[in-house]
């Protein structure tokens, strides 16, 4: 199963319970800590290993995306960067991110980084405009 599959189905199962959590009486606009809170105390959702696992990742990668510091020139940046992979892993392709610390990060990772940043950038500009062309 690849990754895009997965976190499809995943995603569709958290859509299923935002609908239900409002079915249930749940206040709209949604609140995601209101809705995990429902989907725990029903039984919906349930922490495994793995889960906790990619909770403890998904902490981890915020504190790395939040890490900054003050350089020569008194401007605060970004201290760590990301690049997304996607490699074989057991047989099956999945995606990566991996972290590097701006200050010895090599060249070829910091080039890397940033285009990806600026093709995210992008990509929610354009789905900005089509949300809301469509909304208007």
């Amino acid at each position: 199963m690849s990754v895009a599959i997965s976190q499809r189905t995943l995603s569709s199962q958290m859509l299923g319970i935002v609908e239900e959590f409002i079915a249930a009486g749940g206040s709209v606009p949604v609140n995601p800590r209101a809705v995990a809170k429902y989907a725990i105390d029903s039984g919906k959702w349930d922490r495994k290993r793995a889960t906790a696992i990619t909770l403890c990742a998904q902490d981890i990668a915020r504190a790395l995306r939040e890490d900054y510091f003050i350089d020569d020139r008194g401007r605060m940046v970004r201290a760590r960067h990301s690049i997304r992979e996607v490699k074989e892993v057991a047989g099956k392709k999945v995606q990566q991110t991996f972290w590097d610390h701006h200050r010895t990060m090599s060249h070829a990772f910091a080039e890397r980084s940033f285009q990806q940043r600026r093709q995210q950038i992008v990509g929610d500009c354009k789905q900005l405009k089509l949300d809301v062309d469509s909304y208007n």
